[in-house]
């Protein structure tokens, strides 16, 4: 199993040196951390012993207990430059670059470790920024214990006797340079999955708890023109891309699965003339021309299905424009969810104080409610200006008892000045 995390690229002389044989030293970078991420049941170990469904996607928690026990085993660990196993009867040696170093720790959320880059091709492609991931690798015990971390993620299983096995220098993990689950990015096949991604990211974004980050590859690793075109296709990608975000949706969002099916089903169209592109600049490049190929029952398929669908004017278009405003449509959503939680923010400060980590203003008002002892049932699907002026008027009698408090405060004191010491 493998994690990805961004290559610690802080130039200072103190994080970054090279020795006198010419080795790169970073003093300390992020190895792995503590957190939820989704992976397909045939990526789990035992997974049929365990009964998974293969296609189904779990969501798997790294537990920061599991993790700080498992820090020494991330210690002398080679670096390679890309994903094998390693064994002792079949060590990579072309593809050792380096080694992490002694002192793995973990703070509470990263597994940290010093690292050493002796290739100098490693070295030259990191300092150019060609390479700067470090993917992590590991064998664990998976426990299907379903739960919810302390941060509310929910979670179908836990990673158990994490063991660490090596860390890969890689281009571009799954997710960025965040943390993300995975080996290297997943391969993506045409410029449909990577147009696909982008819509799916404005139309998902705003929807997600606070700092969710959500790995697509794994949905989109197979995703063409000619796939997504087919009948149902569309519906079938929004369905998985559904199953995948649930867990990190805010509180008050949910996911419209038949409404981003038909964003996906309408982008088909542009998507297929991108893919043309790249067929012609491949065969550019090739410098020649091959015979063309003999055509299958699924082309024939495919084929009709589209001239049907060409028959009866349910093939949808979108062009560019219309992407980039339903891409700007999803943003201008995602800005006045934001608004809306720092208004929920203020108002509940008389009764709270200041709120910090909240993922909606929904949730914002409800835990303010909660806590000056309105039960969750009396609130649960209230909609908001509900809980707005439920708020309110929590906050004008917390102002007026105050205020009585003050005077019989005042009060007090004065008596006990007066039997103390007496009055004039």
């Amino acid at each position: 199993m493998t994690q990805t995390l961004l290559l610690a690229m802080d130039r200072a002389p103190s994080a970054r040196s090279r020795d006198a044989n010419g080795f790169l030293h970073v003093e300390v970078s992020n190895i792995s951390k503590a957190n939820v991420c989704p992976y397909y049941g045939r990526e789990i170990p035992g997974a049929a012993e365990l009964g998974l469904d293969p296609d189904r996607i779990f969501q798997l928690y790294r537990d920061p207990a599991e993790l700080a026990s498992a820090a020494d085993t991330f210690n002398n660990l080679p670096i390679l430059s890309e994903h094998v196993p390693v064994l002792p009867e079949r060590l990579p040696e072309d593809l050792i670059i380096g080694s992490t170093g002694t002192d793995a720790e973990f703070d509470g959320t990263f597994l940290k470790n010093s690292l050493v880059i002796w290739q100098q091709a490693a070295q030259d492609a990191i300092e150019a920024d060609r390479k700067r991931e470090l993917s992590s690798a590991y064998r664990y015990r998976a426990d299907m214990t379903p739960g919810t971390t302390p941060e509310g993620l929910r979670y179908d299983g836990v990673m158990r006797e994490i063991m660490g096995n090596h860390v890969a220098l890689v281009i571009e993990g799954r997710a960025g340079p965040d943390v993300v689950v995975g080996d290297e990015v997943m391969k993506l096949k045409s410029r449909t999955a990577l147009m696909i991604s982008g819509a799916i990211q404005a139309h998902v974004r705003p929807l997600l708890a606070a700092d969710a980050k959500i790995d697509l590859a794994p949905v989109l690793s197979g995703v063409t023109a000619a796939s997504i075109g087919k009948k149902g296709a569309a519906g079938k990608l929004a369905g998985k891309v559904a199953e995948l975000v649930a867990p990190h949706l805010a509180a008050d969002a949910a996911l419209d699965a038949d409404a981003l099916g038909k964003a996906l089903a309408a982008i088909q169209p542009l998507a297929a003339d991108e893919d043309m592109i790249d067929k012609e600049d491949g065969a550019k490049d090739e410098g020649n021309e091959s015979e063309p190929k003999a055509k299958t029952a699924e082309d024939e398929e495919e084929k009709k299905e589209d001239e049907e669908e060409d028959k009866d004017g349910k093939k949808p278009a979108m062009d560019a424009a219309t992407v980039k405003k339903m891409i700007a449509a999803a943003e201008a959503r995602g800005a006045a969810r934001v608004a809306a939680i720092e208004l929920a923010k203020r108002d509940v400060a008389p009764l709270v104080g200041e709120v910090i980590g909240m993922d909606s203003a929904a949730a914002v008002y409800a835990f303010a409610l909660e806590s000056v002892g309105i039960e969750r049932a009396a609130i649960d699907g209230a909609p908001v200006t509900t809980l707005k002026a439920m708020v309110q008027r929590e906050a004008d009698r917390t102002r007026s008892k105050s205020m009585t408090f003050d005077a019989a405060a005042v009060k007090r004191a004065n008596d006990s000045f007066a039997e103390l010491y007496g009055s004039n």
